[in-house]
């Protein structure tokens, strides 16, 4: 991912604002049609059941439920979703497959790209692409993809894929994995379920956990015999794997370990993401309808950060979450500063988020779970947003930590010597 900060989180607010211009905010154009697949002609077969060498397959889309994933034994949301069709494509190419029913924030349909394996039918990884979030109208000004996402802006985008230190099929944790891309352009961190939404002077439409639901109906059947899965995602990516990680460990099954490798997007606590900025989020995405049902406390008022990742913990005790952050991300900070006294300036510009606030969120984070073995926090002393999208940022160390890249090898391979950098005192 040689660089992918143009198509993550533009700028920080206080200067984006004024840069954008890619993507309209009238939610018009650009959007997939809902036709036509990628065919491709490269030899090669995918080793996982049920698929073969041949052009993209869209189907139908994989049909859901309403609301989130789950495999019969009580998913996210309001139901568990229906299997749809194993997908099929040529092996170790990317190639796009279009779902007719999912939606952006425009209201088009939209889809994945997915790259399979020719040898490990075992080894997944769903990684989630970022981009911005639109909740007020300064925000969806500089939200990615706005005017829809389709399988042209999917061949231009996934070229920043191609070659990188993670996602490469020479050397890497993941070389021999089968990967699937799930673009960004629902506005809502990929956890959103509500339509007709106006914001920012148009009406929206948050669909971002319900396309994953989607998703993860052929996605699943793709992969009977997986036994390990990477959820990952950068910045609003991060973040949507986390909102994900209930509904994607719950479809996979028990028999799957699910890791999740959160890059940019921590879930700290109220003290730090105001109570107001949590609560206004809940109400434009919708995240009550996507949320856990089994967590009282994440319904239970505005809040629902700290609470969320308390269930996820409790509830797979033997998986692993891990999440990157910079001591000091100007992005993120950005952001959370529109919730500078009670939220007074929500649907103006950002207020300042006070020094040193962001690090002691994210060492509160962590030394409150630091008990918790399956959980840990990778933190270089810096203001960078994301940092697996190039060779430097997989090539930090934070002390005599392994690299970052050797670190989520560690971390997916149950590596004992895994650990929080720097560990909590």
């Amino acid at each position: 991912m040689k660089n992918l900060l143009h198509f993550v989180w533009l700028a920080p607010l206080a200067i984006a604002a004024a840069a954008c211009g890619d993507d309209t905010a009238d939610g018009t154009g650009g959007g997939s049609s809902g036709g036509g697949t990628t065919t491709s002609s490269a030899s090669g077969t995918n080793t996982s059941a049920a698929t073969s060498t041949g052009s993209t397959s869209s189907s139908d889309g994989g049909g859901t439920a309403e609301g989130g994933g789950g495999s019969g034994t009580g998913g996210s949301g309001t139901g568990g979703f229906v299997p749809g069709e194993p997908l099929e494509a040529p092996a170790e190419e990317w190639s796009w497959v279009d779902f007719p029913e999912s939606r952006c924030i425009n209201d088009t349909p939209t889809g994945i790209g997915v790259n399979l394996s020719a040898s490990n039918d075992e080894d997944v990884v769903i990684f989630l692409m970022g981009g911005n979030a639109c909740f007020n109208n300064l925000t969806c000004l500089i939200t990615a993809n706005t005017n829809g996402y389709d399988e042209t802006k999917f061949e231009d985008e996934i070229t920043l894929v191609e070659g990188s230190d993670l996602f490469n099929r020479e050397e890497s944790p993941i070389s021999d994995w089968s990967w699937a891309y799930v673009p960004y352009c629902t506005g809502d961190v990929h956890a959103g379920d509500n339509a007709g939404v106006e914001v920012g002077g148009v009406e929206r439409t948050f669909r971002g956990f319900r396309n994953m639901s989607d998703y993860l109906a052929r996605l699943v059947p793709t992969f009977p015999n997986a036994k390990r899965v990477m959820l990952m995602g950068v910045s609003a990516g991060g973040l949507g794997a986390t909102f994900n990680y209930d509904q994607v460990k719950r479809a996979f099954g028990d028999g799957v370990d699910v890791y999740l490798v959160d890059d940019s997007g921590p879930l700290m606590s109220e003290e730090y993401i105001p109570a107001c900025l949590q609560g206004h989020f809940k109400e434009v995405w919708g995240l009550d309808n996507t949320l856990p049902a089994g967590c009282d406390a994440c319904r239970a008022g505005e809040t629902f950060t700290e609470e969320y990742f308390a269930y996820e913990l409790e509830q797979f005790p033997d998986q692993r979450f891990a999440v990157i952050s910079s001591t000091s991300d100007g992005t993120i900070s950005s952001f959370l500063s529109f919730g500078d006294n009670e939220c007074a300036g929500l649907n103006g510009a950002p207020g300042t988020y006070p020094a040193g606030k962001y690090e002691e969120g994210l060492i509160d984070m962590r030394d409150r779970i630091a008990a918790n073995a399956n959980f840990a926090l990778f933190m270089p002393e810096d203001n960078r947003h994301v940092w697996v999208d190039d060779s430097e940022g997989l090539s930090t160390v934070v002390g005599d930590s392994p690299t970052l890249l050797d670190w989520i090898g560690q971390t997916i391979n149950n590596d004992d010597a895994w650990q929080s950098w720097p560990a909590a005192e």
